[in-house]
């Protein structure tokens, strides 16, 4: 057992130092020549559909358990090709998997260890996460004011079952993803100055302008939830 849980810190700490390099190593790049790429991703996917599928998904899935940066683009590419309730399945579909693995691995590799270190401290989170947690890891996804590689550690060390934990994920996800796969395939339509005022598009940048505003009020909500519950 304990050999089994040093190889899962092991894996844990590689997925951490991985997520590190990438986000250092893309600092400065830009996506150019992104038209081009898209026209061959179409190609690929028009006469590849089920393979471009599965390359998509292990992509995004790879975004999601490493905290690669990027993801927004991802997802924006998902509803570009494939599709709006398509490209919405695949990105939310990757994403909740990537989670999971990073949910178990975590749990498995340092849960029992810091419980037994902690056991103070693991009194606080116990509370959160009997009175609030699901409730707060749904703000959490809604409003991504963490890193998603955080938010998922944090949440293995408490007692929350594995399915809530993937239900509030998917709901937590669902709206921003649903919002960034319909304005990918609102860009995927532009092909002159005229079709940025089109309503399609208008109503997708108005609809994606709002969540900063929304994931503020949600924060606050849920801050103010969870310190009322705790102090009781």
């Amino acid at each position: 057992m304990k050999s089994a849980q040093r190889l899962a810190q092991i894996v844990y700490l590689l997925i951490f130092v991985a997520g590190l390099f990438f986000l250092v190593l893309n600092q400065g790049h830009h996506h150019t020549k992104l038209h081009h790429l898209m026209t061959k991703l179409h190609e690929y996917r028009s006469q590849h559909y089920l393979l471009a599928a599965c390359a998509f998904f292990c992509v995004r899935f790879l975004c999601a358990a490493f905290a690669f940066p990027g993801s927004g683009m991802f997802t924006l590419m998902g509803g570009a090709l494939f599709g709006w309730l398509p490209g919405t399945f695949l990105v939310l579909l990757a994403n909740s998997t990537g989670s999971v693995v990073v949910f178990l691995l975590s749990r498995y590799a340092f849960k029992e260890s810091l419980e037994k270190k902690y056991q103070r401290q693991y009194a606080w989170i116990r509370r959160l996460s009997h009175h609030r947690g699901a409730a707060l890891l749904f703000f959490l996804r809604v409003i991504e004011v963490a890193p998603s590689f955080a938010v998922n550690s944090f949440f293995a060390l408490t007692e929350m079952r594995l399915r809530t934990y993937f239900t509030a994920t998917v709901l937590g996800a669902l709206p921003g993803i649903l919002l960034f796969t319909n304005l990918g395939v609102q860009a995927a339509s532009i092909r002159q100055l005229n079709d940025l005022v089109s309503p399609m598009v208008l109503a997708s940048l108005i609809s994606l302008a709002l969540i900063p505003l929304l994931s503020s009020i949600a924060w606050y909500l849920a801050r103010n939830d969870c310190s009322t519950s705790l102090s009781k």
